[in-house]
């Protein structure tokens, strides 16, 4: 059985998933199989969470939940354009991953790139992000849409000038006016056939 996602959305959604080992499960990007159209690529740290919907043409094959080991997904590479991943064992514990470039050569011909690896499932139960991002929509309040270009302008900014996040020095807070300043931050975005859902934890600012 063969998966087909998009390399990209794995690698925006690994950049919410947490980096401690001895939280593994956190440290994994989240695949599962919606409805016969819909895979979702979820990823978390405990403080931020985001969740993609990725529609397809093609009916989706059945497959269990399962969460893609970090070692697999930090390989992906900004010119990768589709993931295939192949279980071959019955118990489903071990399977292939191969990351696909598409490059159009000078006389406009596509060529496929592939490289592969061998990847392993991490043992456990993913947290139920679905009834964090539920119990969130009880509490919407007034929205306004962002530019997500200005944001990754404003951390940029704020990196330049208070200087860069690192184990050992925070990044500073920024503070944005909502309802309630214990819930949650709730963000959305789509476009075309992607879309996706988060929540990011405010900073207690005393």
């Amino acid at each position: 059985m063969i998966i087909t996602l998009n390399a990209q959305t794995v690698r925006a959604a690994a950049t919410f998933a947490g980096t401690d080992d001895i939280r593994p499960i956190l440290t994994t990007v989240y695949i599962e199989r919606k409805d016969d159209h819909t895979i979702g690529i979820t990823a978390t740290d405990s403080y931020r969470l985001i969740s993609f919907e990725q529609k397809q043409e093609d009916v989706l094959p059945m497959f269990d939940a399962f969460m893609l080991p970090k070692d697999a997904y930090k390989q992906i590479t900004s010119k990768d354009d589709l993931l295939h991943i192949e279980f071959y064992d019955d118990n489903r514990q071990t399977f292939d991953v191969c990351f696909i470039e598409y490059k159009k050569t000078a006389y406009m011909q596509t060529v496929n790139t592939q490289r592969t690896t061998h990847a392993q499932c991490i043992e456990g139960k993913y947290p139920d992000y679905k009834r964090l991002l539920e119990a969130q929509d009880d509490h919407k309040g007034n929205s306004a849409g962002l530019n997500s270009a200005y944001l990754i302008d404003l951390g940029k900014c704020m990196e330049i000038a208070f200087g860069k996040h690192t184990k050992k020095q925070s990044a500073p807070p920024v503070c944005i006016d909502i309802i309630d300043a214990l819930k949650p931050v709730h963000f959305t975005c789509t476009k075309d056939s992607l879309s996706c859902h988060g929540l990011i934890m405010p900073i207690r600012m005393n």
